[in-house]
């Protein structure tokens, strides 16, 4: 009689793959890939399994795990598409972020010997401060952080929170010239250098104090005065955008703190937001079916109240111009506010198109004409003024526009793949339409493919201007 094994929650049997697999570490590549000996380092080229490839940009392609060679492969790029790409693992330091493209040559990513930052974090007391978030990160990806690429994936160590004592450890930093970030959401932000030298395995950081930011704190109340709950609630001072000449935010570059925040209303309608810069603050909160009058607020001011109302919603169907529905285009809904001599414009929704072309833009004020703007790649952008919120679908059509390509050069004449090329239409073409003004503005951004060649579509009426750049080569567009 066979005997039935079922003590599966105690241990199990090895697959046959994974036996397969781990034979070389048992035999061969037995050395400890965490120290100095050459057994251990040339066990370092084998430990691909746990590495995890990432794009570094907001909206890029899923991370990727290399397999047993160590090899891997991101999906997902467009055509020659350029990616910076690094390698992370637990016990390494990561790699160097490089450039790698759809159909180019294969990436060689190498990681690091790890090292050790350690120290304190403290308010200007001497008071340890528990749960700051310290980031270690390359000094060359650092200032891209700020200009919206994923936060998580640009780091060049895991991140870690101080403890009771403020105290922290980041085990496994690269070496090289090194941004640490102490960020905590009562107190301002603050950055330190540190050069990370090879060989010395641990760093041991000056104690850093922090201090605590301006607050913006109040309640969302609803048109009965009764508290709205669960309302997301931003503030930002990069959203209080002026035109006319006027400064596009009034926060200055040099005040030190957040110029943005979130919170959510607890039952009672309560918010409160910490670690903000001496600033003016636009207040923004969301919920659906519900909308309040644009607010701006200077930091430290914690009665803010926020009434909201009961809002529409714009329902819409975008086309092109033969009729067939556009997917995957960006909707966005904005009200503009006229002061003096200048005007604001604050934006109330965004959404985007399904296969069928069709959105929902909720959370529009219904006593006021809203702007609609609406982007697509292929298509030239649309803005229509004058859009009310209602219940019945709304129809919105794109025009194809002109398309312009060619190719880039070297000074020798050689093609040059993975240029960046801005394609921009310095006249603006305006048509009115049933007493209702249509602005179509253009410019596009694309890389050359590996012949050099680009296509940009869905420009503009005008002259058009191309330029190209490319980090290491001087270029010429034809």
């Amino acid at each position: 009689m066979r005997d039935i094994y079922l003590d599966y929650n105690a241990t199990t049997p090895i697959a046959p793959a994974v036996q397969e697999a781990m034979l070389p570490f048992l035999d061969e590549h037995f050395g400890n890939p965490s120290s100095g000996h050459a057994l251990g380092r040339a066990q370092a080229n084998v430990q691909g399994p746990m590495v995890r490839m990432r794009a570094m940009c907001g909206s890029g392609p899923q991370p990727a795990t290399t397999d047993a060679e160590g090899r891997f492969e991101i999906s997902g790029l467009q055509r020659m598409q350029g990616v910076p790409v690094v390698a992370t693992h637990r016990d390494w330091g990561s790699s160097r972020p490089r450039t790698g493209r759809a159909g180019g040559e294969e990436l060689t990513l190498e990681l690091t010997e790890p090292l050790k930052v350690k120290g304190k974090v403290v308010d200007p007391a001497g008071a340890p401060i528990e749960g700051v978030r310290v980031t270690v990160e390359r000094a060359e990806t650092a200032g891209d952080n700020r200009m919206g690429m994923n936060m998580e994936t640009a780091f060049s160590a895991r991140p870690t929170i101080t403890d009771a004592e403020g105290r922290f450890l980041v085990p496994n930093a690269p070496a090289g010239e090194m941004v640490v970030t102490f960020d905590h959401p009562e107190y301002i932000e603050a950055e330190e250098k540190a050069h990370l030298r090879a060989g010395v395995a641990e760093h041991v950081m000056e104690t850093v104090t922090l201090k605590r930011g301006a607050t913006i704190a109040g309640v969302i109340v609803d048109e009965e005065d009764k508290p709205v709950a669960n309302a997301n609630v931003n503030v930002n001072a990069g959203r209080i955008q002026v035109y006319d000449g006027a400064p596009e935010s009034p926060a200055r570059e040099s005040a030190p703190g957040r110029t943005w925040g979130n919170a959510r209303s607890d039952k009672e309608g309560r918010f409160a937001i910490h670690g903000l810069a001496q600033a003016t603050f636009a207040v923004e909160a969301s919920r659906d079916g519900m909308f309040h009058e644009p607010l701006e607020v200077a930091a430290g001011k914690t009665d803010v109240r926020v009434r909201m109302r009961a809002a529409g919603q714009i329902r819409g169907r975008v086309v092109d111009d033969r009729g067939q529905p556009v997917a995957g285009a960006q909707v966005h809904a904005w009200i503009e506010r006229t002061s003096g001599n200048t005007t604001s414009r604050d934006h109330v929704g965004w959404s985007r198109t399904g296969a069928d072309g069709r959105f929902a833009l909720r959370s529009i004020p219904t006593d006021r004409d809203v702007r609609v703007s609406i982007d697509h790649d292929s298509y030239m952008d649309f803005e229509l003024e004058g859009v009310r919120a209602a219940e019945h679908e709304q129809p919105f059509t794109l025009r194809t526009g002109a398309r312009v390509s060619g190719i880039v050069v070297d000074k020798d004449g050689a093609p040059v793949a993975g240029a960046n090329v801005h394609v921009q239409v310095e006249q603006v073409a305006s048509v009115s339409k049933d007493g209702e003004t249509t602005t179509h503005t253009n410019s596009r951004s694309v890389e050359t493919a590996a012949d050099g060649t680009f296509e940009a579509g869905g420009l503009g009426e005008g002259r058009i201007v191309v330029s190209a750049a490319e980090s290491q080569l001087g270029v010429i567009v034809k």
